[in-house]
């Protein structure tokens, strides 16, 4: 069990258990090979015939996708809030960029470049994560054909 889910747990499993009632929980369980994964638990009480308590029956399941789908519905959540609530444009990308980054399943970097329609240029936008190192070879992009991958995609109009 996840450290952090420890303590909430032992809580929601306490009087059910003394009590012989009915449990239920959702908390995070290693697995053999060190990844966590969401699961929900669920047990009834289980009795014989003449009363006595014979133990609880119940059920792990993993429910990693449907927490997974949960954080992304709140996160799109939270980002039409600040939209709607008229929030910075670049608290509003930031959220958006933090977003993208929290989906992967293994570590991204968003970077959202905006145009200066002016200079006909890229610059950050948003890069909450962006390697500072990296950051110079795409700061101030010229639109065109020989810029960086970005500055191309905006050249030609595609993604």
């Amino acid at each position: 069990m996840h450290p952090d889910d420890a303590e909430r747990v032992r809580h929601a499993f306490g009087q059910p258990l003394e009590q012989r009632g009915e449990f239920l929980a959702e908390y995070r369980v290693r697995r053999h090979d060190g990844q966590y994964r969401w699961c929900i638990d669920t047990a009834s009480p289980h009795f014989a015939s003449d009363g006595r308590f014979l133990g609880h029956i119940g059920s792990l399941t993993d429910i990693s996708e449907r927490k997974l789908i949960e954080d992304e519905t709140d996160s799109d959540r939270a980002i039409l809030s600040l939209i709607t609530t008229g929030a910075p444009l670049p608290v509003v990308l930031d959220a958006i960029a933090a977003s993208v980054e929290a989906r992967g399943d293994i570590a991204l970097y968003c970077a959202v470049m905006v145009l200066d329609d002016v200079r006909k240029t890229l610059s950050f936008g948003s890069a909450p994560h962006f390697p500072v190192e990296y950051r110079g070879h795409f700061e101030a992009s010229p639109i065109g054909p020989n810029g960086p991958p970005c500055a191309r995609s905006a050249y030609l109009g595609s993604r």
